[in-house]
């Protein structure tokens, strides 16, 4: 088939087995793949012991400073440290976004107009993985869910209900550096 610039042929090859799209002389070819889609909805997590709205705009700030700091560290991480103590004459919630390395120094940004719902919770993500979420949320305001600082961390556009966002936490352990899951089990294993 010979088509000018301007026009676009998309459809079925003619043996029925690939996806064809056409454009001038440039030819994309794409082969089907026999099979059904796996069932994504089984790593959503169902549970969540805290619930958190975010500013946007503050935290993808947050995020951005942070990660100048971490780029140094193993495997970009931050930390996020939700905070939500209440007692009877006060309610703090408070999310405090930290990145560190040895090179560096380390950088702690707290992250105004965060509402928590549920238990205090610290968790350490690739810096890199949340900036490149913030940077597809259009909505004024994110949702983080989560269970245990080992579990997924759930992100949703608040206002946007087809935006969903999974992402494998990173293992730290507690007043210590974080570390990667690698690194973790050749100490376990000596």
């Amino acid at each position: 088939m010979d088509l000018d610039e301007d026009t676009v042929f998309i459809g079925p090859s003619k043996t029925g087995n690939r996806f064809v799209c056409q454009c001038g002389h440039r030819v994309l070819v794409t082969q089907l793949i026999p099979g059904s889609f796996p069932d994504f909805e089984q790593i959503i997590p169902k549970n969540k012991t805290i619930s958190v709205t975010i500013k946007s705009n503050s935290f993808r700030k947050a995020l951005k400073q942070a990660h100048i700091f971490s780029r140094d560290s193993m495997n970009n991480i931050v930390r996020l440290v939700f905070q939500n103590e209440t007692t009877e004459e006060t309610a703090e919630q408070r999310l405090t976004i930290v990145g560190q390395s040895e090179e560096t120094g380390d950088v702690s940004n707290e992250i105004p107009e965060t509402q928590i719902e549920g238990k205090s919770l610290t968790i350490a993500f690739n810096a890199n993985f949340l900036l490149d979420l913030m940077s597809a949320v259009k909505t004024d305001f994110v949702l983080f869910e989560g269970k245990e600082p080992v579990d997924p961390g759930t992100f949703k556009a608040v206002g946007d209900d087809e935006f969903l966002h999974i992402i494998m936490p990173m293992r730290i352990e507690e007043n210590a550096a974080p570390i990667a899951d690698g690194d973790a089990q050749e100490e376990t294993n000596e």
